[in-house]
């Protein structure tokens, strides 16, 4: 994840605008989780999608952060790592729609391109890792879980 971040910053500064500065995460923490048994490539998609998703929808935000926090469960065995972000966030209308492939909200066809893709694949790729990828907060900060069952090398 940390990896995905710095190599993604020419984008985030550049083309949309993004202060680094405000991506916020306890790098300490991440270090602490140790190597996490699954497909690191599946994982990076996950993770890319998230982070793009909330570039592109805070182009108009007054508030433009993106946080990232990691948290074990152990009672239930799993990480969960959670992604907030403070853009445009999502209508109640259609949180049950976001996941569904190919669909987009009408607000958020006016703010920036895309396939409607994203989070369906998003979600899927972490149901085939064993997790799952979950809506947790609409707004201010829009939240999403990724989920991930304990399986450290």
């Amino acid at each position: 994840m940390l990896k995905i971040i710095n190599e993604l910053k020419p984008v985030i500064c550049n083309d949309y605008e993004f202060e680094f500065d405000n991506i916020c995460y306890e790098s300490r923490t991440m270090r602490n989780i140790g190597e996490i048994d699954t497909d690191e490539i599946m994982l990076n998609q996950v993770f890319f999608n998230l982070f793009m998703n909330a570039l592109k929808y805070s182009k108009k935000a007054l508030t433009k952060r993106i946080e990232l926090d990691v948290r074990h469960n152990d009672e239930e065995k799993e990480i969960i790592i959670i992604f907030r972000d403070w853009g445009m966030g999502i209508d109640p209308k259609y949180k049950d729609d976001i996941f569904r492939s190919g669909f987009r909200t009408p607000s958020a066809m006016k703010i920036a391109m895309g396939s409607g893709l994203g989070l369906a694949i998003s979600r899927e790729i972490m149901q085939k890792l064993g997790g799952n990828l979950v809506l947790h907060n609409l707004s201010q900060p829009t939240e999403f879980h990724v989920i991930l069952p304990i399986g450290v090398r």
